[in-house]
């Protein structure tokens, strides 16, 4: 992917590493949502068919809300077993609320990699160039 779609990824030797963005914090925590995603399917193959909403009260700085907020969307892939391919954000004082859209998971989604959970390992929010960076690594 390229930074038009909001995120890239990183080379990395075992796991999957990215960088989102967006012009605020909400847009690259909805694109670091995208790019978990894309890490596992092709998501111009995930159909908007199902809202779910997504709750995380904030417990103290942005990076545990980031690494909250991938998290509960790895948890929601598994136990719900679906695809997500888009997400609206709102970040407050208080935390997080979201609404991820997609389907089940099914055979017409091809399947990348398994993200088996998020890591704190690299994972950073900084300000370049106008514009929030999230860097996320995911264990697959």
């Amino acid at each position: 992917m390229t930074e038009d779609s909001g995120f890239r990824f990183l080379p990395h030797t075992t796991d999957v590493e990215f960088e989102s963005y967006g012009r605020t914090l909400s847009r690259a925590f909805a694109n670091a949502g995208k790019a978990t995603f894309a890490s596992m399917t092709d998501l111009s193959e995930v159909a908007r068919k199902k809202a779910v909403r997504v709750s995380v009260p904030r417990r103290s700085d942005d990076v545990a809300l980031l690494y909250d907020f991938l998290d509960r969307l790895v948890y929601l892939y598994d136990a719900k077993g679906m695809f997500f391919s888009s997400f609206s954000v709102r970040i407050t004082k208080a935390g997080l609320s979201a609404v991820a859209r997609g389907e089940p998971i099914s055979r017409k989604h091809p399947t990348f990699s398994l993200v088996k959970s998020v890591t704190y390992h690299e994972m950073a929010i900084t300000k370049r160039a106008g514009r929030f960076v999230c860097r996320v690594v995911l264990d697959v």
